[in-house]
Parts: C-alpha cells; sequence; structure tokens
C-alpha cells in the first residue's frame, strides 16, 4: 500500500509545477516532458548599480498556513530590502501556490484513503539574486505518514519572477545535457531517463541540485548536486552565488526584560505558536544564512529537524530579532542554524535555571567567538564540549549512555568551560540536583560505539574525584578564565 501510495503520490506530483506554472491539481498527465537545455533562455534581470547598500536581503517567514486544518501547507512570506516590486509579485507567486498545494494534498488523501496531509517548506538558497525552496509534501492515515514528496521553486529575487531551467543556460548551451551527464558518472545507478522535470531542480548553496525519485520509506528527500565549478561555462552569471566578504561572528539570546537594547537595531520580530516569553536574539559579528527551526530529540541523543520557521539571508553585527516564544524548562525545541567563514554553526535555545535566563546552547562552535579550536585526543578519550553536553543527563544506572535531557531537574554546571581532568583524557564536570541534595557526576565521551557516559562520583577533596564504577581518580585543575 506504501508503494503505491507513493507512486501514485508521484504522478499527482508532476501536476503541479514548482516554478509558478499554473496546472489542474486534480489532473493527472499521461506523461511529462523534460525541460529543454536548448531552449531560447528568458531574460535575466541585471542589478541595478544604483541599489541602496543593504539591498536584497531576503527574510522569509514560514509560520503562515492555509488549509483547513486536515490538509494545510505552508505560506512563505518573503522581505526583500529595498525591492518592493520583486517582494509583492513573488509573495503572490507562493500564496497562489500554497493553494495549488492544498488542492494536491486533498485529491492524494482522497485517492490513497488518507485523513491528513501537509507541505511544509525550507529555504536551500537565499541570496540577493535567488530564493529556492524546497517543499515537503507527507500523507498521513491515522496518525501515520504514508508517503512523502519534495518539490521545488525557484525566484529570481531581483525581477521577483519564478526562474525556469530553460532560463538558466548561456546562449547555445545545453545545460541539461551536461547535467545529465555529470549525474550519470557520478551516480549510475539512478535512472535518470526522465530528465530534468519542472519542480525537481534548484539552485543550492553549492550548485544545481536534482531531486531523485522518491523510493518506498524515504523519510528525506534523495539529491545529487552538479558543483557551480562544473557549471561554470554553461551556467549564466545571474545564477552563481554571490562574492561574499569575510564575515565572522556569533549569536546570542535572552530575555527582553533581561536584554539592554540600547544601540540594537531590531530587524525583525516572529511569533511562534503559544509564544508566551520575549527572547532577543543578537548578533556580534556578521553571520549569513541564519534560519530558526523547531526540533525533536532523537534515540542518539541528537535533535532531528521538524519544521523551518524562518530565514535570514544576512545578520549584521548589533542587528537583533526579536522572538515571541516559550522558551521550555525541559528539552530545548528551537534549533537556530547560521554560516560564517568558519562554517555552520548550530545552537538550542534554552532556559538556564541558574540565571534564569534564556541562553544558546551551541551544539557546534562556542558561545565566546564562534570558533571551536581542534583539541587533542589523549588515549580511549576524545574532545567534547560543555556547551554540547548542556541539557543531556541521565539518572539511570551509572555508565548507561546519555539521552535526551530535562534541565528543569536541577542540572548546573560546577564550571563553563573545557577542562582536561588529569589522568583520563577529556571530560566535564555536572551536578544533578535532585530531592536528596546533590550528586556529582563525571560526563565521559568514550569514542566508542557506547557514546557518552555519565558516572557518579565522590568527591575526595577540592579538585580530586573518584569514580568506583569506572575504578579512575579525575583531578581538576585550576579553573580557567
Amino acid at each position: 500500500m506504501k508503494r503505491a501510495a507513493a507512486a501514485a503520490l508521484g504522478a499527482l506530483l508532476l501536476v503541479l509545477s514548482a516554478c509558478g506554472e499554473s496546472a489542474d491539481p486534480s489532473a493527472v498527465p499521461e506523461s511529462s516532458a523534460p525541460a529543454s537545455g536548448t531552449a531560447a533562455p528568458e531574460a535575466a534581470a541585471t542589478p541595478s548599480p544604483t541599489e541602496a547598500p543593504g539591498a536584497g536581503r531576503l527574510r522569509v517567514h514560514m509560520t503562515q498556513q492555509t488549509g483547513d486544518g486536515a490538509f494545510r501547507a505552508a505560506v512563505p512570506v518573503l522581505s526583500i530590502t529595498g525591492r518592493p516590486e520583486a517582494e509583492s509579485a513573488v509573495n503572490q507567486a507562493l500564496a497562489s501556490q500554497a493553494g495549488q498545494e492544498v488542492s494536491v494534498l486533498e485529491a492524494l488523501a482522497a485517492q490513497e484513503g488518507c485523513q491528513e496531509g501537509v507541505s511544509l517548506c525550507r529555504v536551500e538558497r537565499g541570496d540577493n539574486r535567488v530564493l529556492s525552496l524546497v517543499f515537503c509534501r507527507a500523507l498521513y492515515r491515522d496518525g501515520v505518514c504514508q508517503a512523502r514528496q519534495w518539490t521545488a521553486s525557484v525566484f529570481d529575487t531581483l525581477a521577483g519572477q519564478p526562474v525556469s531551467f530553460s532560463a538558466l543556460a548561456r546562449e547555445g548551451e545545453d545545460l541539461e545535457a551536461l547535467c545529465l551527464a555529470y549525474l550519470a558518472e557520478v551516480a549510475p545507478e539512478e535512472d535518470l531517463s526522465a530528465g530534468i522535470q519542472a519542480g525537481s531542480w534548484y539552485l543550492s548553496g553549492e550548485g544545481l541540485t536534482v531531486l531523485l525519485p522518491v523510493r518506498e520509506g524515504d523519510t528525506a528527500a534523495r539529491t545529487l548536486c552538479i558543483p557551480y565549478g562544473v557549471l561554470a561555462k554553461t551556467l549564466r552569471d545571474d545564477w552563481m552565488p554571490p562574492e561574499q566578504e569575510t564575515v565572522s561572528g556569533g549569536l546570542t539570546a535572552s530575555y527582553s526584560t533581561q536584554t539592554d537594547t540600547a544601540g540594537l537595531t531590531m530587524l525583525d520580530e516572529l511569533t511562534l505558536p503559544g509564544g508566551l516569553e520575549s527572547v532577543i536574539l543578537q548578533a556580534q559579528g556578521t553571520v549569513r544564512n541564519l534560519r530558526a527551526c523547531w526540533v525533536e530529540p532523537e534515540d542518539d541523543g541528537g535533535f532531528a529537524e521538524t519544521e523551518e520557521l524562518w530565514y535570514c539571508s544576512r545578520l549584521e553585527n548589533n542587528e537583533a530579532v526579536r522572538f515571541n516564544v516559550t522558551v521550555p524548562e525541559g528539552v530545548p525545541n528551537l534549533k537556530f542554524a547560521w554560516i560564517t567563514d568558519q562554517g555552520l554553526f548550530e545552537a538550542l535555545l534554552s532556559w538556564n535555571g541558574q540565571t534564569g535566563n534564556a541562553e544558546l546552547l551551541y551544539l557546534t562552535g562556542s558561545a565566546v567567538d564562534g570558533v571551536q579550536e581542534e583539541q587533542p585526543n589523549d588515549g580511549p578519550y576524545s574532545f567534547i564540549t560543555v556547551d554540547a553536553l548542556l541539557g543531556y543527563w541521565t539518572n539511570e544506572a551509572p555508565g548507561r549512555r546519555a539521552q535526551a535531557l530535562s534541565l528543569n531537574r536541577g542540572i548546573c554546571y560546577v564550571w563553563h568551560g573545557e577542562r582536561q581532568l588529569e589522568g583520563s583524557g577529556f571530560a566535564w564536570e555536572l551536578v544533578y540536583r535532585d530531592e536528596e541534595g546533590q550528586c556529582p557526576l563525571i560526563v565521559i565521551h568514550t569514542g566508542g560505539a557506547e557514546g557518552d557516559l555519565l558516572y557518579p562520583v565522590d568527591r575526595l577533596d577540592e579538585t580530586t574525584f573518584h569514580c568506583s564504577d569506572t575504578g579512575q581518580v579525575f583531578t581538576r585543575p585550576e579553573a580557567v578564565g
């Protein structure tokens, strides 16, 4: 049944072009011709040299939805600094597409006996020239997902128009032939006989990305990317990623009641469902491709993204965004991700029981300077940061792998930074406060299949701890910074 649902879903999704072309969502075409790589290219707008500094910065809100509850689709709302006409045109196209998405979901559900359907989207590239959105459609029966499919939309953020595949190539160049030849070489096992269809491609930060046919049981889109370097002589310069100046920075978060907003420029505001508290997200330095998304804890201690909520192509030093949200005292559910010259950084929004304030728990990098330095690896232990451990604990049997976490049970730090414990490699002490008092714990990353382990320890003196479960003695050096 799942195979049939996936096949039907794939067929019906060909009806709705993700590039803004209209279609009857209730009809199923007998065939869909691939987009020609040699068709006459559409005229592309050229950035005006008179645009003000900062023009073309994108912000995308994805919390608005349309539909009747059982069948709903995200309606991305775009803001483009300095380009009101392009902004209006793209938003009209996205609103129309969202209505079509709902119609497709309803038609699929009627055919497959599903009661619910949802279409959510994610920004895959957003800059002063291109907005690429990937939509994930999912059908549910009795609360269980029966099928998923992915489709893409690409917009010219200067002209405010959808971008078709035929508009990508330089005159006289066969872009599709180049792409298919490259993909056949890197993934000969994939069936690409249908060519590159409308809605099956988008421009990402790395290149032209193709969405592969859905297989039964897929929970994430399968993609292949043709790097911009391969496309340099064929792809029009208009669609190449803009050159980025060197940027380095990070983010901080705190409740608005505990934030000195003097000197801050409030760029945007986002109200999330159930948002009862005001949190200020502030840039220290410059960050790019900043996005916020809901997350859920996974069995391995990580966090899976479930829905993207907001995107901003660039946040400058001392610019801020207000998030009206309820910060859980337990497991964090909101993640921020951004890019600097040092790479990708991710952090969770959480509540600090010691300070009573909101804060970011860095999953990668450091809250101090946004850069995580390389650390040595001694013996069977490897480097792990306190920032990455915040929110992870267990009061199960000693040695049990650390699972998902509850900050409202009183986890607090004995020290806030990387500390080497002599004789044991790298480990950090946390204190778990329960009804009976304090119980010191040592967190050890073994680098093995068992993952991060938590052990109770007995304090021998101010700097020395003994772990009876492992027989080790941990010596804490003098506190640093």
